[in-house]
């Protein structure tokens, strides 16, 4: 909890509100609300918002307009180990110097939070598997760690999980890179 409201002193610095819970006051003076997969259809904000003719997008969306904007885009999935990996790949961008935007799942010292704003073509995202929110990415890159029986609350089944994978390779351009180790 400490590590989140230390990130949210750092989002605040950068005039982003940032609340914890679920209120209808939230929405004040609102142009945008992006939610994630884990916000309920029926959620009181999403609601409202709706009924306010504010603009709503999920994230996984709102994450895909971004990689679009970007040359290269490195994209890390897989079943376990996403955080650590793009965490890692990260830190080999920073030491050399190549000035990258970042976001990963978890708090990352060397950057002071989960996400990081630079300056060159560089971004290196968690692409995260569930409801098929990867599908929503351009990547110039995959590296995919693994795969396994998660999700299966949407997934089904491990054949779908798969599927969704072949999906997610197909969203390469022409001149791309995939790195596997299934």
């Amino acid at each position: 909890m400490l590590t989140l409201l230390k990130q949210h002193k750092d989002y605040k610095k950068l005039g982003i509100s940032v609340t914890i819970g679920h209120n209808l006051n939230n929405l004040v003076n609102s142009n945008i609300v992006v939610y994630s997969a884990a916000v309920k259809p029926d959620d009181i904000e999403l609601t409202k918002a709706r009924e306010l003719g504010i603009p709503i997008i999920d994230r996984g969306t709102f994450l895909g307009k971004i990689t679009k904007a970007f040359h290269n885009t490195i994209c890390v999935s897989g079943t376990h180990g996403k955080t650590t990996t793009t965490s890692m790949i990260s830190m080999c961008f920073l030491e050399a110097h190549k000035d990258p935007s970042i976001q990963v799942g978890a708090f990352l010292k060397p950057i002071n939070g989960n996400y990081r704003v630079g300056s060159s073509e560089h971004f290196i995202i968690e692409a995260c598997e569930y409801v098929e929110s990867y599908l929503k990415l351009f990547p110039k890159t995959e590296i995919i760690l693994n795969i396994d029986n998660d999700h299966l609350d949407y997934f089904g089944t491990f054949d779908n999980i798969v599927a969704s994978f072949h999906n997610y390779i197909s969203l390469l351009p022409e001149d791309r890179f995939i790195s596997c180790k299934l």
